[in-house]
This record gives structure tokens, C-alpha cells and sequence, in this order.
């Protein structure tokens, strides 16, 4: 969605519209690597950010140039896993990915031609992906302005 669309919908409230006046251009790039992506949601599930990030700093560091490619994923020990600060359920649902990305190439894809459904539909055939998890890929990531993830906890707190 472009930004002064969004802006222009956020403005019909008073106090968003005087916020947006002083506010800053959106910084929403596009990010396609969904391999990278899983990973990294997966380290920040469940967790607030500042701890999640130094996770997943220390789980990049297991890696030449930070960059974990799943056969070096699969070929660590569990231990290794835990010591970056990963639990043991976090570590599978990794491993989970990095298989899934090696079976076929399965995680290359042309994201932005698929349906929403579609690519909730095929992410969650990872074992530790679910649908809030692909939700807020889809949201984040893939710059998909129309989900509403139902099952998040904040918003259903919120609509209470």
C-alpha cells in the first residue's frame, strides 16, 4: 500500500493527523528472503525484542558472515543451538526450516504472485509455523496491509 494512502486513511483521526504531521517518512522495505525471514521470526517468537535480537545476534554468530545456510544448520549440535539461547522446542522448529529450504529449493519462490491464503497454506507446512507466524511475515515483510491476524493476543486483549 503507498505510504500517502496510508497516511491519508490514519489522518480522519484528530490525534493521528497531528502526530503525522511531525512524523517521519515510513521505512517499510519489501523482504523476500522468507528462508531468512522463518528464521528470524522463529528466534523472536514469544519474546520481547531486545532479548529476541541478541538471540538471534548470537545465533547468526554460529555462522560464516552471519549467514546460517540450512545444511550448516542441520549439521550443528543441539547444544550449540541452546548455547546461542535458543530452546529446545526453538531449535527443532530451525531445523524444521532449514530442512524444508533444502527439500527442492521449496523456499525460493515469487512471493509477491501468490495469494495471502497460498502462502499461508504452504508456510505452515513447516512443523513450528503457524499461522501468526506467517501472518506477521505477511504483514512485515511482504508489506500485506490487509491481515488482521485474529489469533494475536495483543488484539484480542485490545478488543476486549
Amino acid at each position: 500500500m503507498e505510504e500517502a494512502l496510508v497516511r491519508a486513511h490514519l489522518r480522519q483521526d484528530p490525534v493521528l493527523a497531528a502526530y503525522l504531521e511531525n512524523a517521519a517518512p515510513l521505512q517499510w522495505p519489501l523482504h523476500t528472503d522468507m528462508y531468512e525471514t522463518l528464521l528470524r521470526s522463529i528466534v523472536f517468537q514469544q519474546l520481547n525484542g531486545k532479548a529476541a535480537e541478541t538471540i538471534h545476534n548470537r545465533f547468526l554468530s554460529l555462522f560464516t558472515d552471519k549467514n546460517p545456510e540450512p545444511e550448516e544448520i542441520l549439521r550443528l549440535e543441539n547444544t550449540q543451538l541452546r548455547q546461542a539461547g535458543l530452546s529446545g522446542q526453538k531449535s527443532q522448529y530451525i531445523r524444521n526450516v532449514a530442512a524444508f529450504a533444502l527439500e527442492n529449493n521449496r523456499l525460493n519462490m515469487d512471493w509477491e504472485r501468490l495469494s495471502d491464503e497460498e502462502i499461508i497454506r504452504f508456510l505452515t507446512q513447516i512443523k513450528g509455523v503457524g499461522p501468526w507466524t506467517v501472518e506477521m511475515i505477511l504483514i512485515f515483510s511482504l508489506r500485506r496491509p490487509d491481515i488482521f491476524p485474529v489469533d494475536d493476543f495483543g488484539i484480542q486483549q485490545s478488543i476486549k
